[in-house]
Order: structure tokens, then C-alpha cells, then sequence
């Protein structure tokens, strides 16, 4: 299993100011969500440890969006995001307490994807399509978690993931897509599982060995090879979705 944020990780990358965002901000109850688009499919977006609008994660909305699916980005740390100052983290034990305090799966995400975010998609959006889930880092293991359920979503994407191991994925109930980061842990474990699926050869693996833990939403597309393997896993996405979501 890769743990959250692995040595050479990158750190808080600002939103653009010259981007500018196609989505609105609605609010569920207590829950804020960041929607855009119209699709008769959906796709939640979860986010790293950097939070509501951090990196270019509402950009990955906005372009998943432009494929054809309605989008949600739940705001499940409901504004504290960890401190891009407090970067890396002091201690691990600091990292998981405060995952547990504004993201933990049965206190806060769990409740929050099955009472909240799932039914403001069917009921409010009236999406019938299928819904898939994409997490980046952390929010790659409240993706799988959320495939436990049986007909919730029906494809998950995990982008650097972390919190992933075997008995994670033991439990889920639809195709995944995994592209570990190059200092992330190998798939090969979740593959071992994932096989003995009904749908394992629908699951997907590809890493990329030459990027750092972070770089789809944070790295410096200045960079060619940055820029270049940005494209490639949302062009992976953006296919696996289409497969699973739209067929």
C-alpha cells in the first residue's frame, strides 16, 4: 500500500488565476459540491489532501465534464484542507489524525458519498446513467471504498493513489484504474486481487515511472515530460470512463 504523500512528493500547487472555472458551487445540506456539466452519466471527483481548489482539480472537472458527465467535486473536508505551509507533513500519526478528523471513511466520507453526494446526482441532476469516481492520492482510497457497494458506482479511477492495499480493493464491485506515480507503491498487489474479479480484465494499470506522487493535478506543466504524461493519464481516464460509464 502507498502511503499518503511518499518521499519526493510534490508540494500545494496555487489554482491559475487565468483559468477560468465552468462549474458552480451548491451546497447539500452541509456539504458544498463543485458541479459542472450535464450529462446523463456522472463522475464525482475526490481530491487530494489539498482540498476544495487546490492544484488543478476543478480544471479535471471542468474537462470531464466536456466528455459528456455531469461532475460533482464534494468538499468532504468542508474547508480545512491540510496547510500547503505544513508541507510534507511532520509526522505521519499528524497525517492520519487529521484524515480521521475532517475525512475519515465511516464518520465523514462514507455518509457523505451514499447520503449526500450519490442522491444530489440521481435526485437533483436526475442522472440514470452509470456513475464512475476518481480520487487523486487520498481520495484514490474513498474511491475504491465507495465501489463496495454494489450498483453505487460503476467504475473507479485512482490517480497517485494512496491508502490502497489488497483488502481495499477485495471489496470492490466494479472495474478500477490505477496509475501509480513513480515513488508510488506497484499495482501488482491490487492486480493479484482484482484478476480473480468477474470484471478484473477490465481493470487497468499504468504506471508512470517517470513522475512524482502528485504531478496530474500539481506538477509544472512547463515541463515537457510533465506536460506530456498530464495528457496521457486523462486520456486514459477519459477512455476508461467512456467504456465503463457510457456502454
Amino acid at each position: 500500500m502507498s502511503s499518503c504523500c511518499p518521499k519526493g512528493s510534490l508540494g500545494h500547487l496555487a489554482p491559475s488565476e487565468s483559468y477560468v472555472q465552468k462549474g458552480t458551487v451548491v451546497r447539500v445540506q452541509d456539504l458544498d459540491l463543485y458541479v459542472v456539466g450535464s450529462g446523463e452519466t456522472a463522475v464525482i471527483v475526490v481530491y487530494d489532501i489539498f482540498g476544495f481548489n487546490g492544484g488543478r482539480v476543478r480544471q479535471v472537472c471542468d474537462s470531464l465534464a466536456e466528455q459528456g458527465h455531469t461532475v460533482v467535486l464534494p468538499d468532504f473536508y468542508r474547508g480545512e484542507a491540510w496547510d500547503p505551509a505544513n508541507f510534507p507533513p511532520p509526522s505521519f500519526p499528524d497525517l492520519i489524525a487529521w484524515i480521521q478528523r475532517v475525512g475519515g471513511w465511516d464518520a465523514v466520507t462514507k455518509p457523505d458519498v451514499v447520503e449526500r453526494v450519490v442522491p444530489f446526482l440521481r435526485n437533483e441532476k436526475k442522472i440514470t446513467g452509470k456513475i464512475g469516481i476518481i480520487g487523486f492520492c487520498w481520495g484514490a482510497s474513498v474511491a475504491v471504498a465507495s465501489s463496495q457497494f454494489e450498483g453505487l458506482v460503476h467504475a473507479v479511477a485512482g490517480i497517485h493513489p494512496s491508502f490502497v492495499d489488497e483488502k481495499l480493493v477485495s471489496e470492490a464491485t466494479c472495474p478500477q484504474l490505477f496509475c501509480p506515480a513513480g515513488n508510488d507503491a506497484p499495482t501488482d498487489p491490487l492486480k493479484a486481487v482484482l484478476d480473480q474479479k468477474p470484471f478484473g480484465d477490465r481493470c487497468v494499470y499504468h504506471p508512470f515511472p517517470d513522475m512524482l506522487h502528485g504531478w496530474s493535478v500539481r506538477g509544472d506543466l512547463n515541463d515537457p515530460t510533465v506536460a506530456r504524461d498530464v495528457a496521457l493519464v486523462f486520456d486514459l481516464v477519459f477512455s476508461f470512463f467512456d467504456k465503463e460509464l457510457k456502454n
